[in-house]
């Protein structure tokens, strides 16, 4: 299992991808969606077949940390839903992206300084690459789709007007393993942040 420091989706933005997902019926036999219930934005790779007790020791160092600060929830803007360009993540793949700002990246500042702390050789202390950081992943392509299909698909995602805010109002350790070809999700431990 490979585990990554995220924040679930508030149940505005979960809403927002549910009625997205809907208008795309037409086409769930090309896609594999990410369960509603699970959609998160990652801060983090933790690595991979980390022990009960460093998943443990990363939340309670999460949770110190978040009172020690006194981190309260806070908003983000999200850009457009949209398919990874070449430069970013797989093509395929459709996502949503937080807007970056200085705060958010104060943010994953700290969650880096908060890993360190933790003693594991497991856990990888490395910085992720910024490409992979504030991204929501809605849903992947798993079959052929014809380029006309594509197009009618972003002409949907296009379409759209109106796009949430995110609030960020957890921490939380996900694990993540492949079962019979497909992803899996589990949350493992959330940190909730307290309401300003």
């Amino acid at each position: 299992m490979r585990f990554f420091l995220a924040t679930i989706v508030d149940l505005n933005t979960k809403a927002y991808v549910r009625d997205l997902v809907q208008k795309l019926t037409k086409y769930k036999r090309n896609f594999e969606f990410t369960a509603n219930d699970l959609l998160h934005f990652n801060y983090k790779y933790l690595g991979k077949d980390l022990n009960d007790l460093t998943a443990s020791q990363l939340g309670s160092s999460i949770a110190d940390t978040i009172r020690k600060l006194h981190l309260v929830s806070f908003t983000y803007p999200l850009l457009k839903p949209s398919f990874g360009a070449n430069s970013e993540l797989n093509t395929d793949t459709l996502t949503m992206r937080l807007d970056p700002t200085k705060e958010l990246n104060e943010l994953y500042r700290l969650v880096q300084a908060i890993t360190v702390e933790v003693q594991d050789d497991k856990l990888v202390r490395r910085k992720d690459h910024n490409r992979l950081l504030g991204v929501i992943k809605i849903g992947q392509i798993t079959t052929n789709i014809s380029s006309g299909d594509r197009d009618k698909v972003e002409s949907i995602i296009n379409q759209i007007v109106s796009i949430p805010t995110l609030t960020v109002d957890n921490l939380s350790i996900i694990g993540s393993e492949l079962v019979r070809n497909k992803v899996k999700l589990k949350l493992i431990r959330r940190i909730d942040l307290k309401d300003d």
